[in-house]
């Protein structure tokens, strides 16, 4: 089963729903600290384009803690959707805060895209192809390294 299988199936869809992700995001994606929904449109034609995760895409999840300072508790490494998938309702994330989880991947160049879900939050990690998504295992071990405070080691 793949990690996209496995999600799906935690939260009572199934990978070949491809309605689960627009679905999924529309009950759960909310502003932090309001119910209000966030709406990322933008002037900004590239972001504009990463509304949308086109199937093969591939991505990389991290599962964090859902208070400040967020925690990193898991990430997931090379998830490739296997179907599109909506990011509309999704925030985008800077990484300008020294304790924000996602600055690792910002400072690399990623996009991310935070969703919260049964008060935790979902980090979404991707670049505009998957070559360029693509990490190595030395990166990936950086990253683990400066996230897990207890020698946590990533699903493969």
């Amino acid at each position: 089963m793949s990690d996209y299988q496995d999600f799906c199936k935690t939260y009572g869809g199934s990978a070949n729903d491809s309605d689960f992700m627009d679905n999924w995001l529309d009950k759960y994606a909310r502003d932090a600290g309001t119910e209000k929904k966030v709406t990322p449109y933008t002037k900004n034609p590239e972001l504009i384009s990463t509304n949308i995760l086109p199937k093969g895409k591939l991505i990389h999840m991290v599962k964090l803690t859902g208070r400040k300072p967020a925690k990193a508790l898991k990430v997931i490494w090379d998830i490739k959707l296997e179907n599109d998938q909506s990011c509309n309702k999704a925030n985008y994330l800077s990484g300008r805060d020294y304790e924000d989880p996602a600055r690792w991947f910002i400072a690399k160049g990623f996009t991310v895209r935070s969703m919260k879900e049964n008060n935790h939050w979902f980090q979404v990690a991707f670049k505009d192809s998957n070559e360029a998504t693509a990490l190595s295992d030395k990166q990936k071990r950086e990253y683990e390294s400066i996230a897990f405070e207890s020698g946590f080691r990533a699903k493969k």
